[in-house]
């Protein structure tokens, strides 16, 4: 995921802008899903959200080894979780 960086030198060797991986880089977004999904169905629990977001997700390479479900699919996790 492409993201901000400092500046200056660092120790994860990036700057101004870099591309950038792991769970600092991935929660905005399932977060932000998580968000549109109580949006959406504001009934459901934190289980079924949760739920709706791992069923949803479209497997990529790497999904089961790198990735436990894979790459989180917005529009299928709302329309999944439509009254």
């Amino acid at each position: 995921i492409i993201s901000t960086c400092p500046n200056h030198p660092n120790e994860i060797e990036c700057t101004n802008y870099g591309f950038l991986s792991g769970t600092s880089m991935s929660a905005p977004f399932v977060s932000g899903l998580a968000s549109l999904i109580i949006a959406t169905n504001p009934a459901l629990t934190h289980r079924q959200i949760k739920k709706a977001i791992q069923k949803t997700a479209e497997q990529i390479p790497g999904t089961g080894v790198l990735y436990q479900y894979g790459r989180i699919d917005a529009l299928k996790a709302i329309t999944r979780v439509r009254n």
